[in-house]
């Protein structure tokens, strides 16, 4: 009788949300149908401010280069099926952009911006859907390293000519996303990760562990965020519990030692939904973060519950994007849930209290994160989505574009999946590292080879 009512009131609710004002502007602007399953988010080419392409991954092994008019530019085909989502970036350094894209069996491709094949670095490990690549210059030479890692425990790091630098054995199952950013205030990168057995260290490029832990968790499917929230120029690293746990949440330790701060509660799992934002123009960030119960939960810096809404819908899988459309400071979140709810919908408005402002219809229901971006030369904020249905779609937002600001892109707020978050105030200085555990991760260390 409660489940009845409940579904009734989710029905109810959903006609009521479609009569609020509109925040997208109608129809989308324009829609690809790729006739086949999609993997991941549509992945920005260039900058958020400027973007030159979308990138489509397609299940199938290929990867599709959108331009900002909505057409099919260029195919690349990888040699098996892929889980994962491509990714673009600068790796040489040269102004050009190269394409990186790793099939279902764990090898790593290099394209260049024709789509033409660099180099192949062949592996024979799973890499599932919650395998992101990420891009970041390890070694300081300004060079883009490719970070991959496995269901098996392993992280490597290949350079830009597809040379293994880095390999890091932590476990025999599940090794999760790292997020990669300068975190002790050394001027060098650290590199943080977890695993299915819920331990969590942090390792320089090197190598070398600075600290871990082991919290009460599973993090091989997690996605960690770097950011510094309270802006006193120390970040947290926040790791979301990612499998069934009898007490579910968000963990945010401090990034340099690893000290545990808190722990937000939340009804299931969460994975890669993480976003930090000054929702209401106040100054001081809010935290996102949704769970398999289609929950989406607010907190502060200190990890308080500002509010909490829940979404038709089968479960918040996927990070939001976040923009200030009018200039007054206050944010309009673009929640996107897996497949659709009782209402047919997916994609939802949010505003800056968790009040729904809208909710629309995705061909074949949600799939992945939305992007927000503006291309280049053109004004207006543009709101990305690809569909389970296998459609990409591009939407303009209803917005004053003198004013409209993006607060947040998509998933990991960078274009490189660091998940590494820059902090706008000084660095104090470096802080008393912990004392490290007694079994440490494997390394093989490459760098001058």
């Amino acid at each position: 009788m409660r489940r009845l009512a409940l579904i009734l009131w989710m029905t109810a609710w959903g006609v009521l949300v479609s009569s609020r004002a509109d925040v997208l502007q109608g129809e989308p602007e324009w829609k690809i149908d790729f006739g086949e399953p999609v993997v991941g988010h549509p992945v920005l080419i260039g900058k958020v401010e400027a973007t030159t392409g979308i990138l489509v991954t397609l299940r199938s092994g290929k990867v599709v280069v959108i331009n900002p008019a909505g057409e099919k530019r260029q195919t690349i085909a990888l040699d098996l099926p892929c889980e994962t989502p491509g990714v673009a970036g600068n790796l040489r350094d040269d102004g050009i952009h190269s394409i990186v894209a790793v099939d279902v069996r764990g090898s790593v491709y290099c394209f260049n911006e024709r789509g033409d094949r660099l180099w192949k670095f062949p592996r024979a490990v799973k890499s599932g859907e919650f395998r992101l690549p990420v891009l970041a210059d390890l070694d300081g030479d300004g060079k883009l390293e490719i970070l991959v890692t496995d269901s098996y425990g392993t992280l490597q790091a290949l350079d830009a000519m597809g040379r293994l630098r880095l390999e890091i054995v932590a476990t025999q199952y599940r090794f999760g996303v790292p997020a990669v950013g300068d975190v002790t205030g050394d001027g060098r990168p650290e590199i943080i990760f977890g695993t299915e057995a819920g331990e969590v260290y942090c390792l320089d490029v090197s190598g070398e562990v600075i600290w871990s832990t082991t919290l009460n968790g599973c993090f091989g499917r997690a996605v960690p965020l770097i950011a510094d929230t309270d802006k006193n120029g120390k970040h947290e690293v926040f790791f979301p519990t990612a499998f069934n746990n009898a007490r579910p949440g968000l963990f945010a330790l401090e990034a340099a030692t690893g000290k545990f701060l808190w722990k937000a509660p939340s009804l299931l799992q969460s994975y890669r939904s993480t976003v930090v934002a000054d929702l209401d123009g106040d100054g001081k960030n809010e935290i996102l973060f949704g769970d398999k119960n289609s929950s989406l939960f607010c907190v502060d810096p200190g990890g308080q519950r500002l509010w909490s809404t829940q979404l038709p819908g089968r479960g918040i899988f996927f990070a939001p994007a976040v923009a200030d459309l009018d200039g007054s400071g206050s944010g309009t979140v673009f929640a996107i849930v897996r497949n659709a709810g009782s209402n047919g919908k997916s994609l939802y408005a949010v505003d800056a209290k968790g009040q729904i402002l809208d909710a629309f219809s995705l061909p074949g229901g949600g799939a992945s994160s939305p992007a927000l971006c503006r291309f280049t030369g053109q004004p207006e904020l543009r709101l990305l989505a690809l569909s389970g249905g296998g459609q990409l779609l591009c939407y303009r937002t209803d917005q004053k574009s003198a004013g409209a600001k993006i607060l947040w892109p998509g998933i990991r707020n960078d274009l490189a999946n660091s998940g590494f978050v820059q902090s706008s105030h000084p660095q104090p200085p470096r802080a008393t590292l912990r004392d490290v555990r007694s079994v440490v991760p494997a390394v093989r260390r490459l760098w001058m080879g």
